[in-house]
């Protein structure tokens, strides 16, 4: 039976970037060349950061605070993954389904927003969308090289093929939400309703109730128009909220959220509480600045490698041993070694000519004849003849290990029998040399 923590891993890794290549399968489909006339093109990390220095001294509003976000491809929407998957419609399940298959992994976890923001974390698709304080960060997402898609141009109609920019888009945020602000729960708790049939909003008012999410006082707030307006207002809102930083990867890209309400409101009565909430699907876009940042793909890698001297790089974006392999691998990529290709290993290969072929039998008494005829005594002679016969094995005429062995021991019995090192290694060398000769042939 699989863990809990292996069964919440299968259940719930969905890859981003698979969802956000849903567009990039039709490859016949065309893409408008980016208007840049809202652009601020980025050529280095320096040019950068003084450009966001300037946004910083021109906000709206000294006090608010700028969240970014970076996507590799200039085309693509604003979306949660959920939108992207095509899941909104089960998101009801989705957000279900993992508390009751694996629910000791959410053991020690509150309900709605962490529920779904540790989703987010693991790669489960949610209506969460990720934007980080750090500019930075933002513009290493948006300088990932993405292959040449096909592109025309909004004017000459001229087709081309281009890999697309990278873009970092910007909002200001005069004030952005804790995870448990009121606005927070009420919209983390719809997400895991179903909603897909007729249901009202008084009803749901109820149930929102019933769950303790509003109290028994906002409830009777609600009951009249007025009061069902406010309600309307929090369901169709986009929501930037700052997250428990409960895990390193968080930390690390200074994380935040946009929380999108974006449920659809529909009277089909007079009255505004029989009106019927359904969820809906939205480009995020008019959220961020109309104006934003791009860079050319050519200027990718470039701004990547000044980031990394800034500490922006895979390795401490992700502090997950995954990632962690996966950039000391990327980032060796020039330090390649050439090696040869596999042989494999012939035992007797390395004998002075691999032609060689070694006779059936050996003749001992001509081997020692000619020892005797090397000018060695007939006692040293059988001597020297032992320490072959000691060391045969099959074909040791072409294994150079045991011809090596061999040459040694003799070397050494000549020389306690008063040979001169020279003379021994000569009278040994010459006398193998001879015995190969004589009982191999080529």
């Amino acid at each position: 039976m699989l863990s809990s923590k292996l069964y919440y891993w299968q259940f719930i890794q969905t890859r981003r970037r698979q969802s956000m290549g849903l567009v990039l399968n039709n490859e016949k489909e065309k893409h408008l060349i980016l208007n840049t006339d809202n652009g601020i093109e980025i050529k280095s990390v320096d040019d950068y950061i003084k450009k966001v220095g300037i946004l910083n001294s021109n906000k709206n509003n000294p006090s608010a605070q700028l969240f970014f976000r970076g996507q590799a491809v200039d085309y693509w929407n604003i979306s949660s993954t959920i939108v992207r998957d095509k899941k909104l419609g089960i998101e009801h399940y989705l957000m279900s389904e993992p508390l009751r298959q694996i629910p000791n992994e959410f053991v020690n976890i509150g309900d709605g927003f962490e529920i779904m923001e540790k989703y987010q974390h693991y790669g489960m698709c949610t209506r969460l969308l990720d934007v980080t304080t750090n500019p930075l960060v933002a513009l290493y997402f948006a300088c990932e090289h993405h292959k040449e898609e096909e592109y025309t141009d909004s004017v000459s109609k001229e087709s081309l093929k281009m890999s697309p920019m990278g873009i970092v888009y910007f909002k200001e945020e005069n004030a952005p939400l804790k995870y448990d602000d009121f606005e927070v729960r009420i919209i983390s708790k719809l997400a895991s309703y179903d909603l897909n049939e007729s249901r009202t909003l008084e009803e749901v008012i109820h149930k929102l109730y019933e769950d303790k999410i509003i109290s028994g006082e906002q409830l009777k707030t609600w009951s009249n128009d007025k009061g069902l307006l406010e309600f309307i207002n929090i369901c169709q809102n986009v929501f930037t909220v700052l997250p428990i930083m409960n895990n390193d990867r968080l930390i690390r890209q200074s994380g935040a959220f946009l929380l999108p309400g974006q449920f659809n409101i529909e009277c089909r009565k007079e009255k505004i509480k029989d009106a019927v909430i359904t969820k809906a699907e939205a480009n995020l876009r008019s959220e961020f600045e109309k104006e934003f940042f791009y860079i050319d793909d050519e200027d990718k890698e470039k701004v990547r490698r000044e980031l990394e001297h800034c500490n922006i790089s895979e390795a401490n974006l992700f502090p997950e041993l995954e990632y962690q392999l996966n950039y000391i691998r990327n980032n060796n990529n020039q330090q390649k070694r050439a090696v040869s290709d596999f042989k494999r290993f012939e035992i007797f290969s390395n004998i002075t000519d691999e032609r060689l072929v070694v006779s059936d039998e050996y003749n001992l008494d001509d081997i020692k004849k000619s020892i005797i005829e090397s000018g060695i005594e007939e006692k040293l002679a059988d001597d020297l003849m032992n320490i072959l016969k000691e060391n045969q094995e099959v074909d040791w005429l072409k294994r150079e290990r045991v011809l090596s062995r061999i040459r040694v021991l003799m070397c050494k019995k000549l020389i306690k029998n008063n040979y001169s090192k020279r003379d021994a290694e000569n009278i040994v060398k010459n006398l193998i040399d001879k015995i190969i000769e004589k009982y191999t042939t080529r």
